[in-house]
């Protein structure tokens, strides 16, 4: 009795919980934000952002639940010794994980074409934004992919020309960085 004391004690000292004495005021965020800044990381917090981020996470458990229900099935296997109902129970719950995992996932593919599509960020083909889409994002802050009477402030959106002209002397657009042919250019 008196080992076993002895033995909680010193387990609950050395394992137990251990008071931290740190000051978030010294030292709120160690420089964190500038170097993301520096780095040109985008540390904006939006929803799609944290959604995207709890879906990821969802998603990893999800994985993870499958893994040890596959394990957990195989040790039943395993251990069944020619057991017929326990190889069949073993049978059914990876039958089981494997429809649940394919559930999961093509619900989660499902939903997020239908949320590219609706935001246009999916190509025609079902495909990410075209790449010429990409290279307009990184001419300069404030650039995307316009019509480009827009850009040049011309009302006749018919004359393409004339907008191209207007465009190119005010030096506010750059020309064959957007997919959708000449209508479209990439301006501030």
């Amino acid at each position: 009795m008196l080992s076993l004391c002895i033995t909680l004690i010193f387990g609950g000292v050395l394992f137990g919980p251990a008071p931290v004495f740190a000051d978030i005021s010294i030292a709120p965020n160690l420089g964190i934000d500038t170097v993301a800044k520096n780095a040109e990381l985008n540390t904006e917090k939006s929803l799609p952002k944290i959604t995207g981020k709890v879906l990821g996470a969802a998603l990893s458990m999800i994985g993870l639940t499958f893994f040890i229900i596959t394990v957990y099935a195989g040790v039943i296997w395993m251990t069944a010794h020619g057991n017929e109902e326990a190889v069949t129970k073993a049978r059914n719950t990876l039958i089981a994980a494997t429809i649940g995992l394919l559930i999961v996932f093509g619900a989660y593919a499902i939903t997020k074409f239908a949320f590219e599509s609706v935001q246009g960020g999916a190509s025609s083909d079902g495909g990410s934004p075209p790449a010429a889409d990409n290279r307009c994002g990184q001419v300069g802050p404030g650039f995307s992919c316009k019509n480009i009477a827009t850009c040049a402030g011309i009302d006749n959106a018919d004359d393409v020309d004339a907008a191209r002209a207007q465009c190119t002397a005010l030096d506010t657009c750059e020309l064959n960085l957007c997919a959708g042919g000449n209508d479209v250019v990439c301006c501030q």
